[in-house]
């Protein structure tokens, strides 16, 4: 019966702590920070400031596993890959190379700072991709800890409030294009609220163009999770033979399946607009909901545990990233 009760508090504080998220959202001007991001901040706060709320772990648990899980799978709803074809083709090379660039350079550079694996796969897809929701995607796939999920969410987006103060002026005194900016910065800002406060920070075309390059960058979710999967399976597969025998499927992440089927059934219109639209806003809820339970399980002094080398390679991987970009969107 306590269990009960404590995992039915535990799911209603997660609840309480989305909520607060997307109010505060609201009212923060120019889109300074997403509400999954706020309700993981909102929730490591609420964790240092009420330590006893560790009693409550089953119920946030629940949320910050099953939920997020239910969130990828209606994410899957949002994207249509004929929208890949909205952009030229040379805007879509620029995108592929910088995520797979910046992929390959967090490889390098995990091993370089002596980084653990999963919190590289962390800050280097929400690096690549798109922030917090990347990450949130990526993170039951590799099976990472909460502390982990935590500390990369933090790094992208303190890194995404250091362009919003920078990437304007740096395309100001760079003299470039609105169509250059605009895909610059779609292309080398995580967070979607930040591209948009960026992009339309330049200019009105360039926030535009910021936003459907950004929009199309985040398909690459898709493929990146997929990947993931696989090998998460390969490391299952080669701990499961000094164990007993398991079945290929429960080995496999099976909501990243769903999530696939979901993604084809808009793609060839089972799904339409308006049902995918609905899907994609309990996604966001439900994805705000999960990272307050990330934060709410989140230990503070994990942080110490992990130290400042994971900030270092997180900044490192930034900026390379951005000097990549910008490369890019000027030789292609």
């Amino acid at each position: 019966m306590r269990n009960w009760i404590s995992c039915a508090l535990g799911i209603l504080l997660s609840v309480v702590v989305a909520v607060a998220a997307v109010l505060l959202c609201s009212i923060i001007p120019s889109n300074l920070i997403g509400a999954s991001a706020l309700a993981l901040l909102i929730g490591i706060l609420v964790r240092v400031i009420f330590p006893k709320i560790e009693q409550l772990r089953v119920g946030t648990k629940i949320v910050s596993g099953q939920v997020l899980k239910l969130a990828i799978i209606l994410m899957g709803a949002k994207f249509c890959l004929q929208d890949v074809w909205n952009i030229s083709g040379d805007s879509l090379l620029v995108i592929a190379l910088s995520i797979a660039l910046t992929f390959g350079l967090g490889l390098l550079l995990g091993r370089v700072f002596k980084i653990e694996n999963k919190l590289v796969s962390l800050v280097s897809t929400g690096t690549a991709i798109c922030g917090a929701s990347a990450i949130s995607a990526v993170s039951p796939v590799i099976d990472a800890d909460s502390n982990d999920i935590a500390y990369a969410i933090c790094i992208v987006f303190l890194m995404d409030i250091i362009r919003m103060l920078l990437y304007p002026l740096l395309g100001a005194w760079l003299s470039m294009s609105n169509a250059a900016f605009g895909l610059f910065s779609g292309v080398a800002v995580n967070d979607t609220a930040s591209v948009v406060a960026i992009g339309y920070a330049f200019s009105e075309v360039a926030g535009d163009y910021a936003v459907i390059v950004k929009l199309t960058r985040t398909l690459f979710i898709i493929p990146v999770v997929l990947i993931y999967s696989f090998i998460s399976l390969r490391g299952r597969k080669v701990e499961q033979q000094t164990k007993k025998k398991t079945s290929l499927l429960r080995l496999f992440p099976w909501f990243t399946i769903i999530f696939l089927a979901m993604v084809i059934l808009r793609s060839v219109g089972v799904i339409g607009q308006q049902l995918g639209s609905t899907c994609s806003t309990i996604s966001k809820y439900a994805m705000t909901m999960a990272l307050g339970a990330v934060g709410l399980n989140t230990n503070i002094k994990g942080f110490k545990r992990i130290g400042l080398n994971p900030l270092f390679f997180g900044i490192t991987l930034s900026i390379l990233m951005a000097f990549i970009s910008f490369v890019l969107v000027n030789i292609l």
